[in-house]
């Protein structure tokens, strides 16, 4: 508990990433998003947790889970960081843009595991009507 609360507290919102670990969850559109490491963890993660998740009768109950899944990924060893690209220009006098990854911060990463508790409660319930 003292290590993912550490991890928290690094991990401020905007703060620039220098390089990207498999645990990370990316922000973002398209395939390679999708398809990275960390993102398919998280994915996993939602899975695991969807029925605790349906159970719920409270938002507090819920925002235990999302609490629960953000947590799982900052325990992962390396730590599992919520980033997001954003343009960086090197310098003033380079018009040529660059990127970066940066923290999307503890409450974007509460939020980011809400709707993908949601999206996947949604899609697995009509799954599963279709099945019966």
């Amino acid at each position: 508990k003292l290590l993912i609360l550490i991890q928290r507290l690094h991990m401020a919102d905007e703060q620039a990433v220098d390089t990207i670990n498999d645990n990370d969850v990316l922000s973002g559109r398209g395939k390679a998003v999708m398809n990275y490491s960390g993102n398919k963890q998280f994915r996993g993660f939602v899975e695991e947790y969807r029925s605790q998740y349906l159970a719920c009768k409270t938002m507090n109950e819920k925002r235990t889970i999302f609490r629960s899944v953000v947590d799982k990924v900052y325990s992962l060893e390396p730590a599992g960081r919520f980033l997001k690209m954003v343009p960086s220009k090197n310098n003033v006098d380079d018009d040529e843009e660059t990127f970066k990854w940066v923290s999307i911060g503890d409450d974007i990463a509460i939020k980011k595991a809400s709707q993908a508790l949601r999206e996947f409660s949604k899609s697995s319930f009509n799954s599963d009507d279709q099945l019966q």
